[in-house]
C-alpha cells in the first residue's frame, strides 16, 4: 500500500470525525430549547460559586470554605473542593456571558473535547477505522449527551478523568520524559475538578502491579509516583491555599464521606446492591452493555492478553468495585461509558471481521451505526421526553415504563 493511499485513508477517517463532532453538536445544541435549569439544586449551586469569584477573585474561596461548613443544610450541596471547576466555570461565565445556558454551553464542549481525546488516543492505539467507530460509539452514548446539556459540572470532570486515563496508559506506552509532567498535571485538575477523581488513584496502582508482575511489562518507581504522590500533593497544597487551613479541608473531607448517610436523597435514590450501576447501565444503553458483556466473556475466556484491553478491563473492574463503597448514581460511572463502548466495538469487529459475503466491509459500520440510532433515540427518549435530570434508578425504570414495587 502507497503512503498516499494511506494519508488518503486517514484523512478520510479524520473528515468522518470532523462530520461527527458537528452533528452531535448540532444535535444537541437543538435540544437545548426544551432544558429547564434548576436554581434551587446543584446547577443553581455552580452558578452561584461562579458569580461570586467573579466579583470577588480567587481570594473568595477562604469564605467559600467558611460558608459551606458552618451551614449544615449545605453539606448535601457541592462542595467548593471543586476548585478547578468553578474557576473554569468562573472565566467561561464571564466570557460568554452569566447565564444557565453558558454554564450548560461549557458541559457541550467539554463531552466535544473528550470525543477528541479519544479519538486521538484510540487512533494512536487501534487504528483510524477503530478509532472513527470508537467515537460513534461514545458520541451517541445517551449518558454523555444528557450531561453535555447540564449546567453541572459532570461533563467537564469526565472529560479530565477520560483524559487521565488514556495519558497513564500513554505515559506506560510511550516513554518520553514530559509525558510524565503532562500526566501529573491533567489527573491533578481532574481531582480539582471533582474529589472524587481521587478514586484512580487505586486503579492505577492496580493496573501497575498487574502490568509487572502479570503482563510481564516494565514499571518504574516515577510511575508510581506520578499515579498516586505527585498529583496528591499538588491538589494537598492547592487545597490549602484555597480553603486558608488544614482543617477547613479536613472538615469538608468528613462531610463529603459522611454526608450520603444523612442525605435523605441520597439514601432513597443513590443507594442499593453492587449490581446497582449495571442495572442503570442497561435502562440507559441496554444493546452496547450486551455487546460490552459479551466482548469481556469472551476475552476472559481466550488466552490471548492484549496489554490494551488488559489495561481497560482492569479500569472497569477496579473503579467499578470502588464505586460501589459509596452513594450509588451513574452519573459518579460515567469514566465507566468508555471502556463499554471499547469492549462493545471489539465485540462488532469480532462478530463481523470474518464474514463472507460482497458487502462484508459494511456489516461493521452498519451495526455501530445501529447502536448508534438505538442511543440516540434512548437519550431523547429519556431525557428530552421525559426530561430526566438526575439518571438515578427510579427515574430511569419510570421511563422505561418499569413500576417499583411500594
Amino acid at each position: 500500500m502507497s503512503i498516499n493511499l494511506i494519508k488518503k485513508d486517514a484523512n478520510r477517517y479524520d473528515l468522518g470525525f470532523i462530520l461527527l463532532i458537528i452533528l452531535c453538536a448540532v444535535l444537541l445544541l437543538s435540544s437545548f430549547r426544551h432544558l429547564i435549569f434548576y436554581g434551587g439544586a446543584d446547577e443553581g449551586y455552580y452558578f452561584r460559586y461562579a458569580a461570586v469569584i467573579n466579583e470577588c477573585g480567587p481570594r473568595a474561596f477562604p469564605a467559600l470554605f467558611r460558608i459551606y461548613i458552618s451551614d449544615q443544610a449545605n453539606w448535601v450541596l457541592p462542595s467548593p473542593l471543586r476548585i478547578a471547576f468553578i474557576s473554569l466555570s468562573a472565566l467561561w461565565l464571564r466570557i460568554f456571558g452569566m447565564t444557565y445556558f453558558s454554564l450548560s454551553s461549557l458541559s457541550l464542549f467539554s463531552y466535544l473535547l473528550m470525543l477528541g481525546v479519544s479519538y486521538y488516543f484510540a487512533k494512536k492505539y487501534f487504528g483510524e477505522r477503530y478509532a472513527l467507530f470508537f467515537v460513534v460509539l461514545i458520541g451517541f452514548s445517551p449518558l454523555n449527551m444528557a450531561m453535555a446539556r447540564r449546567a453541572l459540572l459532570d461533563s467537564t470532570a469526565n472529560l479530565f478523568l477520560v483524559s487521565s486515563m488514556w495519558l497513564f496508559f500513554d505515559m506506560l506506552e510511550d516513554r518520553k520524559k514530559f509525558k510524565h509532567v503532562f500526566f501529573t498535571a491533567i489527573y491533578a485538575i481532574a481531582i480539582l475538578m471533582k474529589e472524587s477523581a481521587v478514586l484512580l488513584i487505586p486503579v492505577f496502582i492496580s493496573y501497575l502491579f498487574i502490568r509487572k508482575y502479570g503482563l510481564k511489562k516494565d514499571v518504574m518507581r516515577n510511575d508510581f509516583l506520578s499515579a498516586s504522590i505527585y498529583p496528591a500533593a499538588i491538589t494537598a497544597a492547592i487545597y490549602l491555599i484555597a480553603s486558608g487551613s488544614v482543617s477547613n479541608v479536613l472538615k469538608i473531607a468528613r462531610i463529603i464521606i459522611s454526608s450520603p448517610a444523612t442525605n435523605q436523597y441520597a439514601v432513597l435514590y443513590c443507594s442499593g446492591s453492587w449490581i446497582r450501576y449495571i442495572t442503570d447501565f442497561f435502562l440507559i444503553s441496554p444493546l452496547v452493555l450486551l455487546f460490552a458483556l459479551g466482548f469481556i466473556i469472551s476475552y476472559l475466556s481466550s488466552k490471548k492478553r492484549d496489554v490494551k484491553i488488559a489495561y481497560f478491563l482492569i479500569v472497569t473492574v477496579v473503579y467499578y468495585l470502588i464505586l460501589n463503597l459509596f452513594a450509588k448514581n451513574i452519573r459518579y460511572a460515567m469514566l465507566l461509558d468508555i471502556p463499554l463502548r471499547l469492549f462493545a466495538l471489539g465485540a462488532v469487529l469480532r462478530l463481523t471481521e470474518n464474514r463472507g459475503g460482497k458487502y462484508r466491509h459494511l456489516y461493521a459500520p452498519i451495526i455501530i451505526l445501529a447502536l448508534a440510532a438505538y442511543d440516540y433515540m434512548s437519550f431523547y427518549r429519556l431525557f428530552i421526553a421525559d426530561g430526566i435530570y438526575d439518571p438515578v434508578s427510579a427515574l430511569l425504570l419510570s421511563a422505561r415504563g418499569i413500576a417499583l414495587p411500594r
